[in-house]
């Protein structure tokens, strides 16, 4: 059952117009929440990819490409190893870029949620930071299919793994908070500077400068030791350096970094929540 729907236009991932019908249930408001969450979100899982050859496929695609053109790049032609105990540079290039992809796509993507979504907005009363949750909760997909990747690239390549190497989906948890921290506070600034796009093409910038800054490429052993302590202080390069740790090495090298990059994410999210709750009734004004 339900008691509004409506046919509305969202931006994509590309920043063009989609159109997306929504059907809000009728339950009581927590319940209403989840469910409109969960379905918003598989809208968005199985739309983003509607007009394409290639359909749900790409969600393979794409990550198995960007590791060859980058193995090709940075190990055939320039020659660099990845320098964690011995592991292949593909395999060490996919541990972090995966866990990065999620990052750098959920933020750019939830930045335009508000701007992007005016006429869910304006029909429907709801909890505004469910339009960012969702995009969240849609990227999980990618995620959890770039995990899959990253598993069969091991089988495939024989490569063996340390014991620790489950745990390194724990450092998935602070990675997510850091993500809807910066995703909720993208939205709102968004939002502040009247729905404009400007936000969104900055932040892509910005985005594809930190990917070069979070060991996604190289290890932490790649660094300078005399500036190794300072990139890690940066909370993505301390996960990707732990979650290398724990697949390839067996221990957490830089625990201290770690927790570090833990408080760091649950201030961002905190932050964020509230600067986007202190914005948020004058969304679509």
């Amino acid at each position: 059952m339900v008691d509004r729907s409506s046919r509305v236009e969202i931006l994509d991932s590309a920043g063009g117009l989609d159109t997306l019908d929504i059907e809000l249930p009728a339950a009581p408001h927590a319940d209403r929440s989840r469910r409109l969450l969960l379905l918003w979100a598989r809208e968005l899982a199985t739309n983003r990819y509607y007009r394409t050859r290639l359909g749900m496929t790409w969600l393979i695609v794409e990550p198995v490409v960007s590791a060859l053109v980058f193995w090709f790049a940075f190990q055939v032609l320039l020659d660099r190893d990845s320098a964690v105990e011995g592991a292949p540079f593909i395999l060490s290039f996919l541990v972090a870029s995966v866990p990065y992809n999620y990052f750098q796509q959920t933020v750019h993507r939830g930045s335009t949620a508000i701007a992007g979504n005016l006429g869910l907005l304006s029909y429907f009363v709801f909890r505004r930071e469910l339009l960012v949750y969702a995009i969240a909760l849609s990227g999980l997909v990618e995620l959890a299919v770039g995990i899959g990747i990253v598993v069969a690239a091991f089988v495939i390549g024989s490569q063996g793994v340390a014991a620790t190497a489950p745990l390194a989906l724990l450092v998935l948890i602070p990675l997510i908070l850091l993500t809807l921290g910066m995703a909720l506070g993208f939205a709102a600034l968004s939002a502040w500077t009247g729905n404009s796009r400007d936000v969104p093409i900055l932040l892509g910038i910005g985005l594809r400068g930190l990917f070069f800054m979070s060991a996604v490429i190289f290890p932490i052993e790649a660094i300078p030791e005399k500036w190794q302590f300072a990139y890690l202080l940066n909370p993505l390069a301390a996960m990707n350096t732990s979650i290398r740790d724990l697949v390839f090495v067996g221990h957490i090298r830089f625990g201290g970094h770690l927790l570090f990059a833990l408080a760091l994410s649950a201030i961002a999210f905190a932050s964020g929540l509230f600067i986007f709750r202190l914005r948020s009734p004058m969304f679509g004004d």
